[in-house]
């Protein structure tokens, strides 16, 4: 069995989830280029595990891997789906938390297999509450694992259509983080009532 891992280069904790299906003795390939249905093929993907991936899977890959690939993200969706999902939970005032879902050819719109929500206060900061729904939703993808191999982990639909922001969108809000991802979420809230 082998599994693709589809990350950022530059993300936090990339490690945590390949170290996990090592652990498993697994084959794990950690992938953080855009990547084609071929390359999965030829490398002899079983399944995939998305998280912070900078690129959208092609609808062939979606179809190829349904019920085998899941995606990990910072939102409670169909809210914040999307570029940076903790600060757009801030700005729109949403309920903070994670969602992991089954990856198909929308933009974070897949079957959910879990969702969690955390508490948050004024003084956290973008960092802080981007830690703790990390760290839940690896729990939740640890807890699943097994009946995620299997084929046996709940699916169920979400309901909405929620927001979705893209990378651009970050221009028109980037002045908000007046101390970058550790802004607190009390200064991001004196700002926007400007």
């Amino acid at each position: 069995m082998k599994i693709a891992y589809l990350t950022n280069q530059n993300a936090d904790f990339k490690y945590l989830i390949p170290n996990f299906i090592s652990s498993h003795k697994i084959e794990c390939e950690i992938i953080t280029e855009k990547v084609s249905l071929e390359t999965l093929v030829n490398l002899k993907i079983d399944y995939i595990i998305s998280d912070r991936f900078k690129f959208l899977l092609t609808p062939e890959i979606c179809r190829y891997y349904d019920g085998r690939a899941l995606n990990l993200h910072g939102s409670i969706c169909p809210n914040c789906r999307g570029y940076y999902p903790i600060l757009w939970t801030v700005i729109e005032k949403k309920p903070m938390g994670g969602t992991i879902f089954y990856i198909d050819e929308g933009i974070d719109t897949g079957d959910i297999l879990q969702q969690f929500e955390i508490e948050y206060t004024d003084n956290d900061t973008l960092r802080s509450c981007w830690i703790r729904v990390q760290m839940g939703m690896y729990e939740g993808l640890f807890k699943y694992w097994n009946d995620f191999l299997n084929l046996k982990a709940p699916r169920k639909r979400q309901v909405g259509f929620g927001t979705l922001h893209y990378k651009k969108e970050f221009e028109n809000v980037k002045d908000l983080l007046t101390n970058g991802w550790d802004t607190k979420i009390k200064d991001i809230y004196k700002l926007l009532n400007k």
